[in-house]
């Protein structure tokens, strides 16, 4: 599409009248050459962000500030992140929930040692000798050629004070971890949740803020017009005009706001 327009709207309605006007003109009988075909319409610019990103010409900020933007959204962009989306991204991401599910899987272990002297006990043991023949025959039978033995026995702590605490311990100790790693994965939930509504926030604003500076346009043309036809002073003029100066900082200060939310997501 095009870049750039400065009459974006076609303005049927007044097209309508000015040519409702003329025929009832042409019917009490002006004449057709008498008839004045001007047609004034508001400038206004209008820039086609999607040519421009696909031209490679990125215009001034002082042009952006005022202009009407089409397509100033990114459709295709490399990804779109959804609430839970960020949520899901930044539980994955952050650090301080890696070091923690680590604390908790070696706590788990802890654990399971300290609940280890509790349970029974089986221990299974085993020896053997090979000597030769020549060795064996000077034992006298003492000795044989090969030997093997085993054992094996079952052991079950009924009460150790120590045992138990040990274990009570670990057990608290890792009730301690898992809260903490919940703690902290809220935290990071929380951070994440605010920085993403903060930046639609800041988007609103800064539309919000664009919207108003358009509407001041609109109303300084309306002053001027009137100031022309003698229906007002120049003061009206000037006071639309200061006011354009305060919605154009309130514009800048929305984009600065919405930039630096972006950084910090």
């Amino acid at each position: 599409g095009l870049l750039a327009s400065l009459a974006r709207n076609l303005d049927v309605d007044r097209l309508a009248r000015r040519a409702a006007i003329h025929l009832q003109d042409l019917l009490l009988g002006a004449a057709a050459e008498d008839l004045s075909v001007d047609f004034d319409r508001d400038e206004r610019l209008t820039i086609n962000m999607a040519t421009a990103r696909a031209i490679g010409v990125y215009p001034s900020f002082t042009l952006l500030i005022e202009a009407e933007l089409l397509n100033e959204v990114r459709t295709q962009a490399a990804r779109n992140l959804s609430l839970a989306a960020v949520i899901q991204e930044a539980g994955r991401a952050n650090l301080d929930i890696s070091v923690a599910d680590r604390a908790v899987a070696a706590g788990l272990q802890l654990v399971r040692e300290a609940r280890s002297g509790l349970l029974p006990q089986l221990a299974v043991a085993g020896a053997g000798s090979f000597i030769d023949g020549d060795r064996a025959a000077a034992s006298f039978g003492r000795v044989g050629k090969r030997q093997v033995s085993g054992s094996v026995s079952a052991s079950q702590l009924v009460y150790s004070e120590e045992v138990r605490a040990r274990r009570d311990i670990e057990n608290n100790l890792q009730k301690a971890r898992e809260e903490e790693r919940a703690e902290i994965l809220l935290d990071v939930v929380l951070e994440a949740s605010q920085s993403y509504l903060n930046v639609l926030r800041a988007k609103t604003v800064e539309r919000i803020q664009r919207d108003n500076l358009r509407l001041t346009q609109a109303h300084l043309g309306l002053a001027r017009a009137r100031v022309e036809l003698g229906a007002s002073a120049r003061d009206e003029v000037f006071r639309w005009e200061s006011q354009i100066a305060t919605n154009r900082k309130d514009v800048i200060d929305a984009n600065a706001l919405r930039k630096r939310w972006k950084r910090l997501r």
